[in-house]
């Protein structure tokens, strides 16, 4: 409706323009039409003023000539009167050539010539100095006069056929004018009796309009009443100019809790606490609504039970055509949840803002720019700068020699929209150049609903003095393992000396006792002696070769002579041929046919890992077999000791794998001579079955 309205004022316009158009051209035209018309008759005039002085010359000359023949004084009266005509007409004639250049060259000719003709003229007949007055003295006229008389009529014959040019072009221009002022006429006539219909059209259409307008508005105005009487989110009532409910809405009922019959007629401050009536605030909400056009605020309101809630109340005032306040309309709406929600986000934000601020780690949030906008007193100190001091400031500046790389990760968070978390930051303190300090660091973005990064997070932890108690650490480890290294190569050393001892000391001594004891039975066989002295000796001889034995076995389970003689092959060969003699379980040696000789550091760990391994099976497992693996190339060499019986429980699994146990027990024992090698020793159990692997480097100590 409102684009329809705008069209037809729209061409009503244009109509009004075009007609006001050609009215100004008619009027235009008509002027023109009017000069060419007076143009025409001055030239007309022009040419009736050449034609009377020519005449009145004419007349004058004849008069002249009647007069001297005949001496008649009604020639001479003429001959007066014809001179008398000339100069006058002469005079006339000036103004109407004045538009002319060329016209006004060849009058000033033409007067020029009529003057001296004229002159010519009056001294032709001139009065006797002694006679009466009417006595004229002919003078005879010269050719001079004759010429005058050609040139005179030439140049009136030119003026005469300028101004007969200039008047056929005149009535063509004004033919031209006429027909364009008919044409104009016609034209604004026939527009103005458009405008005229235009006009009477348009305002039936707009009265037409306004009916239609009225309907509907009376139609909106009753749709609007049922609306607003239906809306039940707001609570929608009008107050008269007292503040006195005068309409209510189903909404203000479900809000205040009020029946229409209950609050209609009644004050509007009920709605209001002790406290607001008390001060007067309903009154000045009324006031500040006339003055201002609105009022709005957010405070809490009571309901018909008593109960409070938080609301959003907006007052406008209603005015008549004068501008005269009527009454009020308010529009009152339950934001209670959102309060509840706003002072939620607050208290999130105030914790948030406490960690912020207590946090020993170091935060800081930085723009788009990668400029810092806020950021924690921890990391103020590691900067050595102030809150204050910091804001505005790129991370450069803020975390000097560090910032470089702060901000390289910031902008490829930016880049990339993923975080860089947990990068390990080196480099001089910027609160203490002198020091040197090491970070985990951590970069995120921030990113609003529509996934648009507007901020980006940093985290910085400062781990200088767990870095420096970690290399302490490192330090210590490495000097113990230098000692246990140690230990256990004494420990070697220390077998070998007692397998020596053994073999060499005690096993030669019970080897002597033996002997003698041989020979003592033997030289005591033909004595009858005592069947108790003949046991003992038999008893004593059996037991120094038990001995003997238990002591050689011993000495070589120490440190095996097959190790250092003819390697670790030869060495297991041994120890798995006697392990199974003294433990009746089946043992499977798997050796490749092209094993060589390897260190004998190495060889000695891996026979120590069989030993270990073999031990353990027969003390716990109570598995029937066991199968030994040993394999090797060119980088590394391995060996697996596999049993089949009840397993390692987890927890002793996991103590087992952590390296729990006492240094030189057990599998630790294992574990710490297969890493003072560099290799790695690894233990998997389950119901069916329990390895142990040991994987050691052939180049040596790692």
């Amino acid at each position: 409706m409102i684009a329809t309205d705008r069209k037809a004022r729209l061409a009503f316009g244009m109509v009004l323009g075009v007609v006001i158009g050609v009215a100004a051209g008619s009027y235009w035209a008509t002027h023109q039409l009017m000069a060419v018309q007076k143009s025409l008759l001055q030239s007309q005039v022009t040419r009736t003023i050449l034609r009377e002085i020519l005449f009145d010359l004419t007349v004058a000359d004849s008069a002249r000539n009647a007069y001297l023949q005949h001496r008649d004084n009604r020639d001479l009266r003429l001959y007066y009167s014809a001179l008398s005509g000339v100069s006058p007409r002469v005079g006339e004639l000036r103004p109407l050539l004045r538009n002319s250049p060329t016209q006004q060259r060849t009058f000033a000719r033409f007067q020029h010539s009529v003057d001296e003709r004229l002159t010519l003229l009056r001294q032709s007949l001139w009065p006797e100095s002694n006679g009466p007055a009417h006595a004229l003295h002919p003078v005879a006229m010269t050719s001079e006069n004759g010429t005058l008389v050609e040139e005179t009529a030439d140049l009136a014959g030119q003026l005469d056929n300028g101004e007969r040019e200039r008047l056929q072009t005149l009535r063509t221009e004004s033919r031209k004018q006429y027909r364009y002022a008919v044409g104009s006429l016609t034209l604004e006539t026939t527009l103005s009796l458009l405008f005229l219909a235009v006009v009477f059209h348009q305002g039936a259409r707009e009265q037409k309009q306004r009916i239609e307008t009225e309907e509907a508005l009376t139609e909106t105005q009753e749709g609007f009443r049922s609306l607003v009487e239906s809306v039940k989110d707001y609570a929608i009532f009008m107050l008269d100019t007292e503040g006195r409910v005068v309409s209510w809405n189903a909404g203000a009922e479900r809000i205040e809790g009020y029946w229409p019959s209950e609050i209609l007629g009644h004050h509007f401050s009920r709605f209001y606490t002790d406290e607001d009536v008390a001060q007067g605030r309903p009154e000045r909400c009324l006031r500040i609504a006339a003055d201002k056009g609105k009022y709005e605020e957010e405070a809490w309101r009571v309901r018909k039970d008593g109960s409070h809630f938080w609301a959003n109340a907006v007052v406008t005032p209603l005015r008549d055509d004068a501008g005269q306040v009527r009454g009020f309309a308010k529009i009152i709406r339950d934001i209670s949840e959102r309060k509840q929600v706003e002072e939620e986000l607050q208290r999130r934000e105030e914790l948030m803002n406490a960690f912020f601020r207590t946090t020993p780690v170091g935060l800081a949030i930085f723009d788009t720019e990668f400029r810092c906008q806020k950021l924690n007193s921890t990391l103020c100190a590691m900067t050595g700068q102030t809150v204050e001091g910091s804001l505005g400031k790129t991370a450069v500046e803020v975390l000097c020699e560090l910032g470089p790389q702060v901000e390289g990760w910031l902008r490829k968070v930016a880049a990339t929209g993923k975080p860089i978390l947990n990068q390990e930051l080196m480099g001089r303190k910027p609160n203490e150049p002198s020091e040197s300090g090491h970070w985990i660091t951590s970069c995120f973005p921030v990113a609003n609903r529509n996934g648009e990064l507007y901020e980006f997070g940093l985290v910085m932890l400062d781990i200088t003095e767990r870095t420096k108690a970690e290399e302490a650490l490192r330090e210590s480890e490495a000097m113990l393992r230098g000692l246990s290294g140690r230990l256990l190569k004494l420990q070697d050393a220390e077998r070998r000396r007692l397998a020596r001892e053994l073999h060499d000391g005690i096993g030669q001594c019970l080897a002597a006792l033996k002997i003698n004891l041989e020979i003592l039975e033997k030289d005591t066989s033909t004595l009858a002696l005592d069947a108790k002295v003949t046991k003992a000796l038999s008893e004593s001889l059996a037991l120094a070769d038990q001995c003997l034995n238990d002591t050689r076995t011993v000495s070589h389970l120490l440190h095996p002579p097959l190790l250092d003689q003819v390697g670790l092959l030869s060495a297991l060969r041994w120890y798995v041929q006697g392990f199974v003699e003294r433990s009746d379980i089946r043992v499977q040696l798997d050796v490749p046919d092209d094993f060589s000789r390897l260190p004998a550091d190495l060889e000695t760990t891996l026979f120590r890992v069989v030993q270990e391994s073999l031990t353990n099976i027969h003390r716990h497992s109570g598995s029937p077999a066991a199968n030994i693996r040993l394999t090797s190339d060119a980088e590394s060499v391995s060996v697996e000791v596999t049993d089949y019986g009840r397993g390692i429980p987890p927890e002793q699994l996991r103590r087992c794998n952590g390296n729990w146990a006492a240094l030189g027990v057990g599998i630790a024992g294992m574990r710490e001579r297969v890493r003072q090698l560099g290799g790695q020793l690894q233990v998997s159990s389950n119901e069916q079955r329990t390895t142990v692997a040991a994987i050691l480097p052939v180049g040596g100590d790692a």
